[in-house]
């Protein structure tokens, strides 16, 4: 028996596409589960050299501004795949903000420093 894999393809337009060695005759269903709700169903169509082409459509109102983890999973809760969606106006500001105040107290460092090597006369 051979373990069943999964390649994604693609993840554009709210379509997720992967490429599924291994299938099993009969388990060609697939799910994608948020916080262990399904939010898409679909099965994995044959394709060239014997590999399943799974397609699913993603829900719209998936796109907001929480932070999801989608699992992909077999119908019987193989986990395949996991990724994140997130987009929010506020995360481009508050990474900047982040990024600013940690210049800010590396800068801190950087002066205590010299200021300490100065006061012992190390270089």
């Amino acid at each position: 028996m051979s373990s069943m894999g999964l390649t994604r393809l693609s993840l554009q337009n709210g379509l997720y596409e992967a490429a599924v060695t291994g299938v099993a005759e009969g388990a060609l269903g697939f799910e994608a589960v948020v916080a262990d709700r399904v939010i898409a169903r679909a099965d994995a169509v044959l394709g060239k050299d014997g590999v399943y082409l799974l397609k699913l459509e993603l829900p719209a109102q998936l796109i907001g501004s929480q932070l999801h983890i989608v699992e992909i999973r077999t119908e019987t809760g193989l986990a395949l795949d996991r990724f994140a969606v997130m987009t929010d106006a506020q995360i481009e500001g508050d990474l900047r903000a982040e990024l600013d105040i940690l210049r800010a107290e590396f800068d801190l460092l950087k002066a205590a420093f010299r200021r300490h090597c100065s006061d012992t006369g190390t270089d």
